[in-house]
């Protein structure tokens, strides 16, 4: 009788341990970077909404012919940018649903810089006063940068932020 014709049926416990091994270290490092991602596309998401809320307030002083401004309002863990038609004693506080300020969409995302706290946009030529504001967030830096003829763009400070150029 012939006992050596055994056939191997299933995995060793090592080749299993192996294998298991493989895929947390894999799917570790994949949830690191999707993290890292993550924080990323909030920042410039938040970044983008701020200017579309400051190109708004532009458009509004250039359509009235009127000078606008912008007022950076911080609080405790939030912080917020107000248009100054909504600017009254009550209304200086972050709030949500509100088309004339813009709320910071993440607590995560912060002010990390800016130049005032006042953003003044004028109705002669669409024109603005100089100045930059710099959001942060784990992810990275973005500027916000505001040119004298109204212009604004971002770019990425210290390392390049998913598509945005570096400063």
């Amino acid at each position: 009788m012939n006992t050596n014709n055994r056939q191997s049926r299933g995995f060793t416990l090592l080749e299993i341990l192996v294998v298991l091994t493989i895929v947390a270290l894999l799917a570790g490092g994949g949830m690191q970077a999707w993290i890292g991602y993550q924080q990323a596309l909030r920042l410039e998401q938040g970044a983008q909404q701020l200017m579309d809320f400051l190109n708004r307030v532009q458009a509004n002083a250039y359509w009235h012919n009127q000078t606008r401004t912008a007022q950076l309002v911080r609080q405790r863990e939030r912080w917020c940018v107000v248009s100054d038609a909504e600017r009254r004693a009550e209304n200086m506080l972050c709030r949500e649903a509100s088309g004339q300020q813009y709320v910071s969409p993440t607590q995560t995302m912060t002010v990390a810089n800016a130049t005032s706290n006042r953003f003044v946009f004028y109705g002669l030529r669409s024109t603005a006063q100089a100045g930059h504001i710099t959001l942060m967030n784990p992810a990275g830096k973005l500027r916000l940068i505001i040119s004298v003829r109204g212009r604004m763009r971002l770019c990425s400070e210290e390392r390049q932020v998913l598509a945005i150029p570096l400063c």
